[in-house]
């Protein structure tokens, strides 16, 4: 169903608060990822709940915060956080 609806990512994937750690519920992708627990105010997937807010990344590329899910990242890249 991710893959479905999100053509035009290579890896997108659905993580879970859970204390102060995002943890991967479900992922759509080629490729297996590391980051299957991030803290909260890690990468940029981390940083949205600690802002309480939606990221958009235009070039995750240049994005210091990147933390890479996949070995070709899309330069694209949001995190939407719902509280």
């Amino acid at each position: 169903m991710l893959q479905e609806s999100s053509h035009h990512f290579d890896w997108e994937g659905i993580y879970l608060i859970r204390g102060n750690d995002l943890v991967l519920k479900a992922y759509a992708g080629d490729e297996e990822t590391e980051h299957v627990r991030i803290p909260i105010g890690q990468g940029i997937c981390g940083s949205a709940p600690k802002q309480g807010a939606t990221i958009v990344v235009p070039d995750v590329s240049k994005d210091p915060r990147y933390l890479m899910a996949s070995p070709q990242p899309d330069q694209r890249s949001s995190t939407r956080y719902r509280d």
